[in-house]
């Protein structure tokens, strides 16, 4: 994906943002196939980390063939580097850890999983693009500035795919999700409105799971024995 994204850029001459965001979307889709290849947290962990030492060499010495599609935008971000911590931490937190599961009703489901992956992957990207693209009413973070425009479409994004996430791959009655689809949408907006260089990769991800371990029943977070 980075070569991928890299060459096209080169070639297209394509918009840095939109370089570093199809790599964002790429690598998100295919963390998303994690919970149905790998049955082991170590496994995830050390493929992050080989992800890591491509990401590094993409910042280094492989900055032309690599990180061409990442690093054309002026800001200084390390959203790669939290992309793939926040993949692992997720991974292993999916199983419940921190919460309180009956265990004995079934196995942890992939939906503390892929909810905030999504919504990094999807949201994330769609919020930054039109940001960049038709961002006008302006507002100051730590370091820099977003757009209203901007937060305001990965809200309405968070909530469509958090909408089908939550009828697709739990039981929660219709008009619950609705709600839970909401809080998740507004919550994701906030953490992705008050983050920096490229923090938003890791406050999103780790927020939205802590926040849905907690609202969601327990009934929601299990997979049945019988599936």
């Amino acid at each position: 994906a980075l070569w991928g994204v890299s060459r096209l850029s080169r070639i297209a001459k394509l918009d840095a943002e939109l370089g570093r965001k199809l790599v964002h979307i790429s690598l998100g889709l295919y963390c998303l196939t994690f919970p149905f290849v790998f049955s082991q947290a170590w496994e995830v962990a050390l493929t992050c980390a080989l992800a890591l030492g491509v990401f590094l060499l993409a910042r280094g010495t492989m900055r032309q063939s690599l990180g061409a599609g990442l690093h054309g935008v002026k800001r200084a971000s390390y959203g790669e580097l939290l992309f793939a911590v926040s993949v692992a931490l997720l991974f292993w937190l999916k199983d419940g850890h921190h919460i309180a599961l009956v265990h004995d009703r079934g196995q942890s489901g992939p939906v503390l999983y892929i909810v905030p992956i999504l919504i990094l992957t999807l949201c994330d990207a769609a919020s930054a693009l039109v940001g960049s693209l038709y961002g006008r009413r302006i507002f100051r973070i730590e370091e820099g500035s977003k757009s209203v425009e901007g937060v305001v479409v990965f809200a309405v994004t968070a909530w469509l795919v958090s909408l089908i996430a939550f009828l697709l791959l739990t039981d929660i009655g219709r008009g619950e999700v609705i709600l839970l689809a909401f809080i998740t949408a507004a919550f994701g907006a906030l953490l992705e409105a008050a983050s920096w260089r490229g923090l938003d990769n890791l406050f999103i991800p780790l927020g939205l799971y802590f926040l849905l371990a907690n609202l969601m029943p327990q009934e929601a977070l299990v997979y049945p024995l019988y599936y």
